[in-house]
């Protein structure tokens, strides 16, 4: 991105690249003040421009209108598709979403592929599935609202604490409300948030407050870039560099930028005059003056943004995550576990039931062959199904996990059914917690042969012919989409 700087007065013109001067001033000659057309793009030029500000002698900044006081020929008013995704920001390892994380940029070309001549040949690690060659996902674009408090946090450095700040961000929403951005104290604030579908950009001092509100509704489905921002008391909103909103706080209030700042919801300390929760939708390319925000300190519910349709189900991806429901499955002597699932990686915890040495039921995948162990007090014992075609097929298979009569039963597809011996000793009827997808730092001192954590898609999980209500989880750590998986 290159921004350019032009002054002109009746004697000179100046030019400035990137706040760097092209040549030395030039002087002009017979050069008069008068009405002129002003002419963007043309001849060879193919790009985007946008935010064309024009400041005339003693009077502020003004935005043109491109959409209203333009012809326009061969052009199109609003996203800008050829920017590329500056950063990533998909969670490593699944620890915990209140701690701080360490992001990991090289991850975006395994997690989210595109279509490239290495992603038609088979992975040569054994634990690791061929790329799908449809994979569709919106690259670098994150997705919020998985939880009501799904957010990021930045941590800015002193250095871009200033009193100007303007921020820049692409979101993509269907929702109606929600809180997108937010930095600040209850008296002291700035914010953007959807009402009714409409962007609304909301500063707050000392109880004076100012709202710009978007004229068009912007939860189509479709990207929009939004900037906004503040000097002081004056903000300013303009989507897709269109139709500028401009206002002053009432009084000579003033807001900074603070050095936390939130995308989606902060977890505590916002106005109630705000929403609460977090918008359901995607963002990319957040940017704060033109600089590519990069390093989120820590994460709570986001997780990769899916491009393209897609089905029921839960999606775990490569960086890790998984599920945690408290209390919610009952393990006694008779039981039955069902589920299907559709792997990008053979090697991960598939479901985990219990907390406690002595008292747990784990079901895996280890290089490709599906694994049900249970342990109790009197020792354990395991089954396996090595399947005959390998599950990197691209299709859904169905496993079922049964104790009955003493004997623990694995079944993959119903055309693979391996048993196992005699349980020596049957866990008791205690209601257990539920782990989907991996297991929590603190249960690794449990004797599983598997930590990793599963990478692909799972679904219709039954516990005891009961489908398992999986947006009632009490936990939702790592990167772990609940709104569907890619139908691919």
């Amino acid at each position: 991105v290159l921004i350019f700087v032009l002054f002109s007065s009746s004697s000179s013109l100046r030019l400035l690249v990137d706040d760097q001067p092209l040549r030395r001033n030039q002087r002009l000659s017979g050069f008069s003040a008068s009405q002129q057309s002003l002419l963007l793009g043309g001849s060879y030029f193919e790009g985007c421009i946008n935010n064309v500000f024009i400041q005339r002698l003693s009077e502020s900044p003004e935005v043109l209108d491109l959409a209203s006081k333009s012809t326009k020929r061969d052009v199109s008013l609003g996203g800008c598709s050829l920017n590329k995704p500056p950063f990533l920001m998909l969670l490593k390892g699944s620890t915990r979403f209140n701690k701080a994380k360490t992001f990991n940029i090289n991850q975006l070309l395994q997690d989210t592929p595109v279509a490239s001549p290495r992603s038609m040949e088979v992975w040569k690690d054994v634990k690791s599935c061929p790329l799908p060659l449809k994979a569709e996902t919106n690259q670098g674009a994150l997705q919020f609202g998985d939880s009501p408090s799904s957010h990021l946090l930045f941590k800015l450095p002193q250095e871009l604490l200033k009193p100007r700040s303007q921020f820049a961000v692409d979101m993509q929403t269907t929702s109606t409300k929600g809180l997108v951005f937010y930095t600040g104290t209850r008296n002291s604030f700035m914010a953007l948030y959807l009402s009714k579908g409409r962007l609304v950009f909301a500063l707050g001092a000392e109880g004076k407050k100012l709202r710009l509100k978007s004229k068009e509704k912007y939860n189509d489905g479709k990207w929009h870039t939004v900037a906004f921002g503040q000097n002081g008391g004056k903000g300013r909103l303009v989507v897709d560099g269109l139709r500028a909103q401009e206002g002053n706080l009432p009084g000579n209030f003033t807001v900074g930028t603070r050095e936390q700042i939130y995308l989606g919801s902060s977890p505590s300390g916002k106005p109630k005059s705000l929403p609460q929760n977090s918008f359901v939708g995607c963002l990319r390319n957040f940017q704060l003056d033109l600089k590519p925000l990069d390093s989120p300190s820590a994460s709570f519910g986001v997780s990769p943004c899916l491009g393209g349709s897609l089905e029921k189900g839960i999606y775990f991806s490569q960086g890790g995550g998984h599920i945690i429901l408290a209390n919610s499955v009952l393990l006694g002597p008779e039981f039955k576990l069902v589920f299907s699932i559709r792997p990008r990686s053979l090697t991960g915890i598939l479901i985990h039931i219990g907390s406690q040495p002595g008292q747990h039921l784990s079901v895996y995948m280890e290089a490709g062959k599906v694994t049900a162990s249970i342990d109790s007090e009197a020792g354990g014992t395991l089954t396996s199904v090595t399947p005959k075609q390998s599950l990197c097929d691209g299709q859904w298979h169905s496993v079922a996990v049964t104790i009955k009569q003493h004997i623990l039963h694995l079944e993959l597809d119903t055309d693979n059914s391996y048993t196992a011996g005699q349980l020596t000793l049957l866990p008791d009827n205690s209601q257990e917690t539920l782990h989907i997808g991996g297991v929590p730092a603190n249960l690794q001192t449990l004797k599983l042969p598997v930590w990793k954590s599963f990478f692909g898609c799972l679904k219709n999980i039954q516990v005891n012919h009961i489908p398992v209500p999986v947006s009632e989880a009490t936990e939702v750590q790592g990167s772990v989409s609940l709104n569907g998986c890619p139908d691919h």
